[in-house]
């Protein structure tokens, strides 16, 4: 069993882009690729230290190789950050009000999944 802590230092940025004269909803309304150029997002999953549990297994504790595994999870504290590449938030004030919801309806979304699964293998030296 293990217990500790864990700094996870995970982000994804994402970029979407309208195609052929398709269009964006957010927040249940629509707006064409023209007013918003494109869609970008930036996820962070946790960026501080976080609380970790797993429980793992070890081959050996003789000298020698040795293999061990571990599973276990820590918490997360996702952030989700929406912008457009023509700066429409900061121009209209009714979009911006649309991208920040769709922001929080995000971030409700991921956390649904409160921790975040860690899987280990590896291979040991024991002098």
């Amino acid at each position: 069993m293990t217990a500790g802590a864990a700094l996870p230092d995970m982000t994804a940025t994402v970029t979407g882009r309208a195609s052929n004269g398709q269009s964006f909803e957010l927040n249940d309304n629509i707006y064409s690729a023209d007013e918003i150029g494109t869609l970008n997002g930036e996820v962070v999953i946790a960026d501080t230290v976080q609380p970790y549990l797993g429980m793992g297994w070890r081959s050996s504790n003789t000298e020698g190789f040795g293999f061990f595994s571990e599973l276990g999870v820590f918490t997360t504290d996702v952030d989700v950050q929406l912008s457009t590449s023509r700066g429409l938030e900061n121009i209209d004030p009714v979009f911006h009000a649309d991208l920040r919801e769709e922001e929080r309806q995000l971030r409700e979304d991921a956390d649904s999944l409160r921790v975040y699964p860690v899987a280990t293998l590896g291979i040991s030296y024991t002098f």
